[in-house]
């Protein structure tokens, strides 16, 4: 299945960027759809996501977790706009969210999953979740209390061009005394590291049937200003 995107033919993709022209705001209820095409995008091929064959078994289960995700997160989401066109994504979780629990994911419709995709991609990826959870609940009781990163990407068709780097360090970095992220990719890890993350800890999460993912937990702390 193809991955469902909405470029915007009045912008050339291919003109030179003007960093003046980004800017974010709030995503609404009504975007989620769009939310869970630009989540596809950037995370489909995370090691998180393979531990489930998401992109190559349960592809036509893709989207619809997708969506689930987008709207699972969208009390704290927030679009990135180029010129007014959504060109990315993220949200920022409150200090020391420990991650999603069953009742929430059968809240934002998960529950349907089953009846739709089949039980075995039901069965691994809450225990897929269950883990990530876990996880994250033992780093964030590690540090100090911090808003969490989540989701972060930029549509494919305008990665690569410090679209990210922009949002990342104008936006949503700006004026935070501290914050954590989880990245599944190394490159996202190298990409933050530059940015001013530190790595806290990097290992391979096990789940209960057998597969794995790299997991890097990493934390920013503003520079201390000089006088």
């Amino acid at each position: 299945m193809a991955i469902a995107k909405k470029p915007d033919t009045t912008i050339a993709v291919s003109e030179p960027i003007d960093f003046t022209q980004l800017s974010v705001r709030r995503a609404t209820r009504k975007e989620v759809t769009r939310v869970g095409e630009i989540l596809q995008d950037g995370f489909h091929d995370s090691s998180f996501f393979a531990c489930v064959d998401l992109h190559t078994t349960h592809i036509k289960a893709e989207r619809y977790i997708f969506k689930r995700w987008s709207r699972i997160v969208n009390d704290y989401s927030y679009v990135v706009l180029y010129k007014g066109q959504v060109v990315g994504h993220f949200a920022i979780t409150p200090a020391n969210d420990r991650g999603l629990s069953f009742w929430k994911l059968m809240q934002y419709g998960l529950y349907q999953l089953p009846f739709r995709h089949g039980w075995t991609i039901m069965t691994r990826l809450f225990d897929l979740l269950e883990a990530e959870s876990g996880m994250r609940q033992e780093i964030v009781e590690q540090l100090p209390p911090a808003e969490i990163l989540d989701a972060f990407t930029i549509t494919s068709e305008w990665r690569g061009r410090g679209i990210g780097t922009h949002i990342l360090r104008d936006f949503i970095l700006k004026d935070r005394p501290r914050m954590v992220l989880f990245a599944h990719k190394q490159s996202d890890a190298d990409f933050y590291e530059r940015m001013g993350f530190r790595t806290v800890t990097q290992r391979m999460v096990p789940t209960s049937y057998g597969r794995e993912w790299q997991n890097t937990a990493m934390e920013y702390v503003a520079p201390a200003k000089t006088a």
